[in-house]
């Protein structure tokens, strides 16, 4: 068996495990500085997913504000179709159990022209 050889760890280039090689201020300020990043990439993160609710909610006016939400892109995709579901449904219900109503108005008859007298006598008999 051929013997492997290894060069020995240098202290001062490999910090021990559960250390960062930085000072405990450049550590602080590092981590500060990565905490700041992540807050303002969740804010950004939440703006868009507003903007593209209310896009959503601008090109489909039908769907119900208060099921179209979510805190990721995928939940707020999945709840929009849940919402488009659901306005089918009710729709397809709505019309299912509505009578049909025809279309255009009546056609109208023109009745016979009344006498004067025809007309005081029609008007009397409605009091």
């Amino acid at each position: 068996m051929d013997e492997q050889t290894t060069a020995p760890a240098n202290p001062q280039s490999d910090p021990e495990p559960g250390e960062s090689g930085l000072s405990g201020q450049e550590g602080q300020g590092a981590a500060a500085d990565l905490q700041a990043e992540l807050d303002a990439s969740a804010a950004r993160q939440a703006a868009l997913l507003a903007r593209l609710r209310e896009a959503v909610l601008a090109a489909e006016p039908a769907l119900p504000p208060e099921l179209v939400h979510g805190a990721t892109l995928e939940e707020l995709e999945a709840n929009a179709e849940a919402a488009r579901a659901a306005v089918r449904h009710v729709r397809a219900a709505v019309a299912s159990e509505a009578p049909p109503v025809p279309a255009g108005a009546p056609g109208r008859v023109s009745p016979q022209p009344l006498s004067p007298w025809e007309k005081i006598r029609a008007g009397m008999a409605r009091l």
